[in-house]
């Protein structure tokens, strides 16, 4: 009441169960000898929507839905501060595929997205739920992962990396073979 009149944002469940956003304002009125609350309720979901889209297309790639180096240098300070909090590492690597350019300028750059569609996908399989991949844009990757014990554990990630990209992309019925270098950087 001190405050005045409030508006705030609630998160609904539908009977169905379906979730709805709605902005509520609540304000206190005179009303004869009395007084009311009058409550405004307004359904917000495809606003919400829409704010959470665009901050998906600021903080992703837009080809690889990879999270992009904003993200990627946010992940960076957090693993500095929980290694050392934790006394814990984390490893960086940084991939580049090889000779990339020559996909793109033999099969066209619709294949050469693909490809890196194809990479992000076998990056994402090949590290761990706590870890961070990423695309810094062309054909470069990143990687940070989280909470290694050893630095051997980065090199061992490494190769797991090199294998699965080293592996045949069957791309619109061409196989196409690429390798990647890596560089690893451990705190």
């Amino acid at each position: 009441r001190s405050d005045g009149p409030q508006t705030f944002e609630w998160c609904c469940k539908h009977q169905n169960g379906n979730l709805f956003w709605v902005e509520i304002s609540i304000r206190i009125a005179a009303f004869g000898a009395g007084e009311v609350v009058l409550s405004t309720i307004r359904d917000v979901t495809e606003r919400k929507r829409t704010q959470e889209q665009i901050t998906h297309v600021a903080r992703h790639d837009g080809l690889t839905g990879l999270p992009n180096r904003a993200v990627f240098l946010e992940a960076m300070q957090q693993s500095i501060a929980r290694a050392r909090r934790d006394v814990k590492g984390f490893a960086v690597l940084c991939l580049d595929l090889d000779h990339f350019k020559d996909v793109n300028d033999t099969l066209g750059h619709p294949v050469g997205d693909l490809l890196l569609q194809a990479v992000a996908e076998r990056l994402l399989a090949s590290v761990r739920e706590v870890d961070t991949a990423a695309r810094f844009g062309g054909d470069e990757f990143a990687i940070i992962a989280a909470d290694i014990r050893e630095p051997e554990d980065a090199a061992v990630l490494a190769e797991t990396l090199l294998k699965a990209i080293s592996e045949p992309f069957v791309i619109q019925g061409d196989e196409i073979r690429t390798g990647t270098s890596v560089g690893i950087a451990v705190y």
